[in-house]
């Protein structure tokens, strides 16, 4: 396999999984340095997996790929789930600060200069996590709450999750 492309060797691992006929599928950065063309031949087969009724979980650290192949998006920061939505309602309004700079992040036409979320700082050391939330010390909203006490993952509506002292008292930008 070592004298295959990036892509090719992608598909060939996609391949050997596929024929164990597995009915859920985790793909963990399936397009991580392989060319376009490759990566659209990888992900019209995950889609054909999903609407043959495989449930199929996508790790990506590439949020354009991420919003462009789900149903449904978890955000992680720091190892900790801090948004679970449905696609359109996460991009519409997000309800956590770390989603909402990730969107905003994101180029796209038509958007005014400085109209971009710049997080502060730098990612928490995993091994020594700040106490409170685990994205106090980046957030421009957090308070004292936050700061001190652990925020629990919540329901906050229909199929929508969040994991913030101060959810419902913020009014974050969708993309």
């Amino acid at each position: 396999m070592q004298f295959l492309s990036g892509g090719n060797q992608q598909k060939v691992v996609l391949a050997k999984w596929l024929a164990t006929d597995a009915r859920v599928l985790i793909f963990d950065e399936p397009t991580r340095g392989i060319d376009v063309e490759a990566k659209a031949s990888i992900h019209e087969r995950i889609r054909e997996l999903a609407r043959a009724g495989a449930a199929v979980l996508m790790i990506s650290s590439e949020l354009p790929e991420v919003i462009g192949m789900s149903d449904r998006i978890l955000v992680m920061y720091a190892g900790k789930l801090v948004e679970i939505a449905p696609k359109q309602e996460l991009l519409s309004t997000p309800n956590h600060p770390y989603t909402e700079a990730l969107l905003m992040a994101v180029p796209k036409v038509g958007r005014r200069a400085g109209t971009r979320v710049v997080t502060a700082g730098e990612p928490p050391d995993l091994l020594a996590l700040p106490t409170g939330c685990v994205f106090n010390p980046r957030c421009p909203y957090a308070q004292d709450v936050c700061r001190e006490e652990v925020p629990t993952l919540r329901q906050v509506d229909g199929g929508r999750f969040v994991s913030c002292h101060l959810a419902e008292n913020l009014h974050l930008r969708g993309v």
